[in-house]
C-alpha cells in the first residue's frame, strides 16, 4: 500500500528528457539502498524566483559529505588516495530547465561540433 504526498501537473513527465515517468517512490525501495558500497541520487530542487543558490548548494554539500564520511567508514578494499578523493567529491547544483539526461551528457560534444558544422 502507498500513500499518495503530492501529484505534479498533467504536462510533468519526469526530470529527464525522453523518459516518461508516471510514478515517483521512495529512494528507500530501491534494491541496493542498504549497500554500503553502493550510492545513488540525482536531486531535483525547484527553486523560488530570486533565490540564491551557493547557499543552498553549501548546505547540500555539507550533508553529502557528512553522509559519504559515515559511509566511508565501512570501505575496507580502498587505498588511501582513493578513499581521499572519494571524501573531497563537491555538490555540482547545474540548471536544468529542460531536465537532466545522460544522453545529453554522452552526446554534447559530437552533437555541438554537428551543430557548428551545419551552420
Amino acid at each position: 500500500m502507498y500513500q499518495i504526498i503530492g501529484v505534479a501537473e498533467k504536462s510533468f513527465t519526469g526530470t529527464e528528457p525522453g523518459t516518461m515517468i508516471d510514478v515517483f517512490l521512495p529512494a528507500m525501495m530501491h534494491r541496493s539502498v542498504t549497500r554500503a558500497d553502493s550510492t545513488w541520487h540525482r536531486t531535483l530542487a525547484v527553486l523560488k524566483p530570486r533565490a540564491v543558490v551557493e547557499p543552498l548548494r553549501e548546505q547540500l554539500n555539507a550533508i553529502a559529505i557528512a553522509f559519504e564520511r559515515e559511509r566511508a567508514k565501512s570501505f575496507t578494499n580502498l587505498s588511501k588516495q582513493s578513499l581521499e578523493n572519494f571524501l573531497h567529491q563537491t555538490v555540482v547544483l547545474a540548471p536544468a530547465p529542460s531536465g537532466v539526461s545522460d544522453m545529453q551528457n554522452a552526446n554534447r560534444r559530437s552533437l555541438a561540433a554537428l551543430v557548428s558544422w551545419l551552420a
